[in-house]
């Protein structure tokens, strides 16, 4: 019984948004699905050969915690959140496919000035944009042999 209650209450926890309210504080929690678009990478094979594979990302999950403050009508917040998906298939560009196992992880850190649209007391919409930093990796192997591994460290990354 006490484990349905925790689930509940985590699902509670990850299902409720945000809720900011003039002139004070607020902190969130976010979490859900991801669908990332495939990437291509050109992939040294020798000292004279590159190759040019596709990977076909899978369903990945996207979670934030967020922290800011409601000064009226606009809000200002720091988000830092995390983004993970696996691939399992690389597609060769000569049309070969082959089965793998990677994932593709990244964390940002955000600030968002966004703008509150509608009146408190109802439903409410919102829209903004902001700016960060980006830190991704990815990672391939084909036979528990490591395939690629890249990292893209502290790149300026926007919504």
């Amino acid at each position: 019984m006490k484990r349905y209650l925790l689930v509940g209450v985590a699902l509670a926890v990850i299902a409720s948004p945000a809720a900011a309210r003039d002139r004070s504080f607020y902190f969130g929690i976010e979490a859900g699905p991801m669908f990332p678009k495939d990437s291509t990478i050109d992939i040294d094979v020798s000292g004279t050969t590159r190759e040019l594979v596709r990977i076909d990302h899978n369903m990945g999950v996207d979670g934030d915690l967020i922290f800011g403050y409601d000064f009226g009508m606009f809000r200002a917040e720091f988000e830092g959140s995390h983004k993970w998906a696996k691939h399992n298939q690389y597609t060769l560009i000569q049309g070969n496919t082959v089965e793998g196992d990677g994932h593709t992880s990244g964390f940002t850190t955000m600030v968002n000035l966004l703008v509150d649209l509608g009146k408190d007391e109802s439903f409410n919409f919102y829209a903004g944009g902001g700016a960060g930093l980006g830190w991704m990796h990815m990672k391939g192997e084909l036979n528990d042999v490591e395939f690629f591994s890249l990292r893209d460290n502290e790149t300026f990354v926007w919504q």
